[in-house]
């Protein structure tokens, strides 16, 4: 098997997605294995997670976890590490003072992605609280002119019958 940029693309192509990242990982080249993490399909983080040999999950945890703290694409890299996790999981226990720099990593992105979703959701919370808020004032004063209407027609049917009495 030749190790070159050209077949890490040429098995991309054959949808042969694990040995395009493990031949990523052996090349050691940024961009490359970026493009070959990002153009694994969803559906098929897990499959090639279960596959990828045990010594290439820290280089697989790494790329996920700066991925996950740059780009866009935060639930792909949530699935990555959450499948690396689950199934290499014992081992990276066993392991964990070794991998201790790729475990900061990883808990770091994870931290800043959760400050990221908090501050959306305060976001969204506070603008719809203030939505609410001004609903509520509308719907007081609809409340109160109302109120102001229905006792203007109980005053004037009061008096209409008094008059109709005398």
């Amino acid at each position: 098997m030749e190790l070159t940029p050209q077949a890490v693309e040429a098995a991309l192509k054959e949808g042969a997605f694990l040995r395009a990242l493990v031949m990523a990982f052996r090349l050691n080249e940024k961009e490359i294995t970026q493009a070959v993490y990002g153009a694994v399909p969803h559906r098929d983080i897990k499959l090639v997670v279960r596959q990828l040999p045990t010594m290439y999950v820290p280089k697989l945890l790494a790329i996920a976890a700066e991925l996950l703290e740059k780009g866009p694409r935060l639930e792909f890299g949530l699935l990555w590490i959450r499948e690396a996790l689950m199934v290499h999981g014992r081992w990276i226990r066993e392991r964990t003072v070794e991998l201790a720099s790729v475990l900061r990593q990883v808990n770091r992105a994870l931290v800043l992605y959760e400050e990221t979703v908090l501050k959306l959701w305060v976001l969204r919370f506070s603008h719809a609280h203030k939505m609410l808020t001004r609903r509520s004032r509308r719907c007081n004063e609809n409340t109160a002119t109302l109120s102001y209407i229905i006792d203007q027609s109980k005053r004037r049917e009061a008096e209409t019958d008094r008059m109709q009495v005398e």
